[in-house]
Order: C-alpha cells, then structure tokens, then sequence
C-alpha cells in the first residue's frame, strides 16, 4: 500500500470514527420547534433555585418564544444547591437519567453560575457590555443540549472589576454578576482599622488606643477620621479588642469568615516606644516614598489572626502590601489565615524594569503567603482615549495565576454621571471588562477566541474585524507608543494618573482618522438592526472622544500663545457692586453660606468677592457660567489674598466647559492655576480655548482649598479673547 493510500485510509477511518460517534452522542431536549420539551424544576422556596430557573426562563423565551412550565412529569431540568460538594461558586451539570438534566451549585452563586452556563454555553446568549443593547440573544426554534456531564468552578475567587453604588451607575452594577463577577466575599480588604476603632466608639474610653504623635495622644477627628492616623498596633488592648469583634462578628453571621485589616489610608503611625522600637534605624522612605513600617503592622496582624484561629481557623484576614507596608520583611513568618494586597496598576508592567521590581515585590509576598490578591487599577473610562489593553491583561492574569495570585481586585469605575471620569454615559471600553471577567474564571482560554466571539456577537460575522481592528489600534497605542512618552515617565504611581493627559502626545498625526475609518467600516458592513446599532454606539462614542482629544491638543495650542494674542476685552469685575452672580459652589451637600462681599477688601479699597471657611468641607468655590457663540482662546486672571488661612491653604482659579446647568462636561475641558497661599495680593492666570461644539458654556470658578479657617479674597477678574478676524 502507497503512502498516499495509507492517509487516504487513516482519514476515512477517522472520518466514519467521528460520523458513528455524533450519531451515538445523546442529546436533551429542551425546546422543539419553538415549544418547551422539558419543564424546569427547580426546589420550591429555595429562592436561590428559583431566581436561577428564572434566568434560564428568560432567555429561553427571548431565543425561541417557548414558555418552560414547572411540571415534574416527563423531562425536566432540575436545580439544587448541595453546599460542600462543590466549590462555593462552583458547578456541575450533569444527566443521571435519561429525562433529566440537572444543574448542581456549590452555593447560591454556584447555582446562578450554572444558569448563565447554561444560557451562554447552549442557547448562545452574550452580555456584551452594560445595557439592553448590550445583550445578544440569537434566535433559535430547536435547542438540544449534549447530554454530558461537565463541571466547572472559579480559578480567581475574587473577580470584580469595581464601580459606586450609585443610581446613575446601576446599568454596570447589574451588568457585571451576569459576567460572573461578584463583589468580594471570600476575601474581605480595605481601610478598615479606622473603622474598627473609631473615635467614636472608643475616643474617650479608650485613648490609648490610638496612636501618640508628636508627644500628644492623637484622637482624630472630623473629616481626618478616615485618613492619616493608624491605632497603637502595640497596644494589647488594640490587639484583644481586633480579636474580640472579629470573632463576634463571625458568630452573629455563619456565612462570614473573612475579614480586613486594612490600615488607614496615609500616615500617621504611632510614636510611642513600643511601636518605634519596630521602625527600621536609618528609617529611610522605601521606593514608593513611605518609611517602611510592615514588620510593625504585620506583627499586630498575626497576633489577630493567631486569636481568631482559636475558634475560627478557615478565617482569611485581608492585610494591605501599600504606601507604607509595600514590602515583605525578610524571614518573617505570616500567619497562613493572612492574604496581602498588593496595590499596583500593573499596566505599568509594559515597561521591563517596573515589571521586574513589582513582581520582585510580590515574590516577597509569595515567599510568607498561602494566596496573594492584586489590587489594581484599570480605569479604562476615565482616560480621553480608553484604556483597552486586551492582550496585556490576558497575559498578566496568566502570569499572576501561576505566581500564587487568586484573587483580583481592580479599580474601574465605568459609565455613570462622576464627574472627573472619560465619557461616562457611554461604553466606551469594548471587550475589556467582558474578557477581563471571563479571564479571572479561567485565565487559560486564548483571549483571540474571546474577542472574536465578542466582535462577532456585538457587530455580525462581516463587521467584526473592522471592530476589532478599532481595539487593536488602541492597544497599540497603549503598549507601544506610551510607554516611550514623559508621561509615562513622570507619573508612574500606584496608579497612571489619568487627570493629566499629556499621553495624547503620543498620537501619530492620522492615528485618529485611521480608528474613524474601521468604525465606519463596522458600520457599513454590520447587518441593519442590533448590529448595526451597536456599531453606531461605538462610532459616536468614538466621534466625542475625537472632538475631546482634539481640544485637549488645541488647548496646548493656546497656552503658547502670548499675552497680545488677545486683545479683545470679554469680562471684567471688580466686585465694586458685589458679587451676583456668582453662585457658591462645594465639595460636600452642606449649606453653610461662604461667598460674601467685601466692600472695603480690594486691592484698592473699594470691594473684593471673599471665600471663607465653611464648616466640614475644606473645598469651596464661587463660579460663573458665560455663554460662548464662536470658537476662540481666552485669556483669565484674578488678583488674590489670603486672610488668616491654613499654611497649606492653595487658592486657585479653574476654567471648566459645561452644560447650560453649570455641569462639567469632561476634564479634558478643564484648566486650572494654584496661586501660593500669601498674605499680599498676588495674580492667577491661564489660558484656555473652546471645545469643538457650540454653543459652549465656560464656568470660570474662584476656588480656595485645604484651609479650615480664614478666607481668601478675590478681586479685579478680567477675561480677554482672541479677536475673531485674528488667525
């Protein structure tokens, strides 16, 4: 027999092989011709069981029009819960008759996981992102399910990509358990010794508790009780109290075994000779600008975590590795119930040696700990450009699923009305949170086969390279041209910080129009319906994106011009006949009045607009909006003075595009100049030009912070612009 005749033979084999077996693979019938073939059953009042029979309702009847019954005769689909035979959030579908199909979760979770197995995996349902249009639902008249057992479970146990409990933000919040995410429960973290002894509860019953600064016992008070203090971590009363209302805790909620102990947000660490004695001698600030004081803290931590084995050995303390604790002591041994946090936005990791000190950081970690969480920093949204990085982050997660890590945490913060943010209102991020989600349940699945099926889903089989050719583009920006800037450089934190915009530098000169044209494409090729209207919403958020970046690069523009450049007189106030029309402005929802004349506080004597303290809030402002009709740069100054403020007191002067209403429309649309805090009249100015829309509205806004006494004087404001016939 030839050779040629020998493939030819193996192929046909295999090919028969194949044949015989599809024909001998059972299958479950679930709808037939657009009728229910089997009812669901899940345990009744087990709401649980019954919120998840819904969820398989729901999208069965979206798909093929079958409304499932609840009848026990004939083939069913049964849903139970057994806890301890699977893992928590854990899975199995499994078919032990041949008129059963029975879905088995290791908890609630688990259950609701198996539901939305079931819905992605067999009727082919995709939650592509927030929204109704988000949800792909394709149309079928049969399903059948292989009748195969199969299980499955998280790899990460924290997965949440997180945002506010705020109304405005509920399109993400309902989003993100449909992709499997799940606020963290198996691993509690965050600043939480402030919460634990608040001044409060033991301010006057207890002041050693708290930490001895300068010489004097510092008990904190309003608005510092969450920031810059940290208990007396050598206190023995701190360390039975921790272990007292952990352990009351955990026997008043069964379902509870985790808690943090995350110190406070900033410095202030106890002085006392019982602490100090931990200090390092040099004491010398560690490579992220903190004196070292993990072995201190992490000692306070096992002593706790020691007392609530005693009767809670399955417990797991969360422990922050951050600001002043980023680093492992050496030859320390952690108790095994303690987790670190690691803090870090690992988008950094595109530079080889950020990556090298972060992950030689956490092998520090990894050495003392049983399981390591990440917390990190995506904040895709609230960059100009979006911050999608799909291969980068399927790449780390892999890379920190094998280095120990199960358990991630991320910063994101999408969608909504923040002001502060990118575009909130719409979705500007693609694929990035569905893959980052998919990836934290199995980081082994090829990110490829994931963003093809997305692209395909959100924009039809023809429009779905255009689409992800769009994304490609914005990685590649992100990971190759980034990382060359000064921006990068300069503001590599904890976090890349996303209020300065100077990366938009970085944009080849028809980077942009090359990103328009593969979303014109999509939209072209995208079948009419869904599709295409999914591909129109990436368009458009895309377009204001565009008009957004090209201010920001036009406002650098105008700062460079000089002063003569604008000579057309726009607004002047010298506070001569008060201060109408400027409405206060502050940080908090309190009342207090702030903004008043000063009839006899100018520079000349005559009046001046004064911002004084107002009670809980440190920042306060009085704004004026002008209606713009035609583009042009302006030019703003104001002369101001310091009364009796804090030393650390900075006076500034903002220039914000907003709504008719007064709200900040973006903050590549925004300016501001500090002045130094000064007991003489000294001048603010800044230059700024108008954004690609009209008509336009300019908040010019006089603004005092970080001072709780005194006040601040404005006086003489003067805007000017650029003549219209100037070029």
């Amino acid at each position: 027999m030839s050779r040629r005749e020998k493939i030819f033979l193996t192929s046909l084999l295999l090919l028969l092989s194949a044949v015989f077996a599809a024909a001998a693979e059972e299958f479950f019938p679930v709808v037939t011709d657009g009728k229910a073939a089997a009812a669901l059953c899940p345990v009744p009042g087990d709401r649980a069981c019954l919120e998840s029979a819904a969820l398989i309702e729901k999208y069965l009847f979206l798909s093929t029009g079958a409304r499932m019954d609840r009848s026990s005769a004939g083939p069913r689909i049964e849903l139970e819960i057994r806890k301890g035979e699977l893992d928590i959030e854990g899975f199995r579908v499994s078919f032990p008759e041949k008129t059963v199909m029975r879905i088995t979760g290791g908890g609630p979770l688990g259950l609701k996981f198996g539901a939305l197995e079931f819905c992605e995996r067999f009727i082919g349902v995709r939650f592509l992102f927030p929204g109704k249009l988000g949800e792909y639902v394709p149309k079928h008249k049969t399903i059948r399910v292989p009748a195969k057992e199969f299980s499955d479970a998280p790899k990460f146990y924290t997965r949440m990509l997180s945002s506010f409990p705020h109304p405005s933000r509920m399109l993400y919040n309902n989003w993100l358990p449909l992709l499997r995410g799940a606020p963290p429960y198996r691993l509690a973290f965050g600043h939480n010794l402030n919460k634990m002894f608040s001044p409060a509860k033991y301010g006057k019953t207890h002041p050693e508790y708290y930490p001895l600064i300068s010489g004097k016992r510092y008990i904190p008070k309003p608005p510092l009780l969450g920031v810059h203090w940290q208990p007396c971590l050598t206190n023995p009363g701190v360390v039975a109290e921790s272990v007292r209302m952990i352990c009351d805790a955990f026997a008043k909620n069964p379902d509870l075994r985790t808690w943090s102990l995350g110190q406070t947000d900033g410095n202030g660490w106890c002085e006392c000779p019982a602490c100090a004695a931990f200090y390092p001698k040099d004491d010398k600030p560690n490579r992220f600008g903190a004196k070292d004081r993990s072995l201190y803290y992490l000692t306070y931590c096992n002593k706790v975590a020691e007392g609530v084995a005693k009767k809670y050995p399955e417990a797991k303390l969360g422990i922050f590795a951050y600001n002043h604790t980023s680093i492992a002591p050496r030859n320390f041994e952690l108790h095994p119930s303690l987790v670190p946090v690691i803090t870090y936005d690992r988008l950094n990791w595109i530079d080889p040696e950020r990556k090298r000190l972060d992950l030689e950081r956490q092998n520090s970690w990894s050495a003392i700990a049983k399981e390591i969480c990440w917390w990190d920093y995506f904040f895709a949204n609230r960059y100009i450009l979006p911050r999608v990085v799909c291969h980068h982050l399927a790449k780390q997660l892999r890379e920190g699923y094998a280095s120990g890590v199960r358990h991630v945490y991320a910063e994101y913060i999408p969608l909504g009305i923040l002001q502060g943010c990118g575009d909130e209102r719409s979705w500007g991020d693609g694929p990035f949170a569905y893959l980052a989600y998919k990836l934290l349940w199995d980081p082994d699945q090829d990110e490829n086969v994931i963003l093809d099926d997305w692209c395909r889903a959100a924009v039809g089989e023809k429009a779905a390279p255009h689409l992800r050719e769009y994304f490609e583009l914005i990685e590649k920006f992100w990971t190759q041209k980034v990382p060359k800037t000064a921006w990068f450089a300069r503001y590599c934190r904890t976090y890349l910080v996303w209020t300065v915009h100077d990366y938009l530098l970085a944009l080849e000169p028809d980077f942009l129009d090359r990103c328009a044209k593969t979303l014109d494409r999509a939209c072209e090729l995208a079948p009419p319906g869904e599709f295409r209207d999914r591909a129109e919403y990436f368009r458009q958020g895309f377009l204001i994106r565009r008009d957004r970046i090209a201010y920001y690069l036009g406002n650098r523009a105008a700062r460079n011009l000089p002063r003569r450049a604008f000579s057309e007189a726009f607004f002047k106030d010298d506070f001569g006949k008060g201060v109408d029309g400027w409405t206060p402005r502050q940080s908090s929802g309190r009342k207090e009045p702030f903004v008043f004349p000063s009839p006899d506080g100018g520079i000349d004597g005559t009046g001046a607009l004064e911002i004084r303290y107002a009670p809980n809030t440190s920042d306060r402002a009085a704004k004026k909006l002008f209606r713009i009709d035609r583009p042009g740069a302006f030019y703003i100054e104001v002369f101001y003075r310091c009364k009796d403020t804090d030393p650390g007191a900075i006076p500034y002067l903002s220039a914000e595009w907003c709504d008719e209403k007064g709200n900040c429309l973006h903050p590549a649309f925004y300016c501001d100049v500090h002045g130094k805090p000064s007991e003489t009249w000294g001048k603010m100015l800044l230059k700024c030009t108008t954004p690609a829309r009209f008509p336009a509205h300019l908040s010019i806004g006089l603004n005092i912070s970080r001072s709780r006494r005194g006040s601040i004087l404005f006086d003489d404001i003067s805007i000017f612009r650029v003549p219209e016939t100037a070029k």
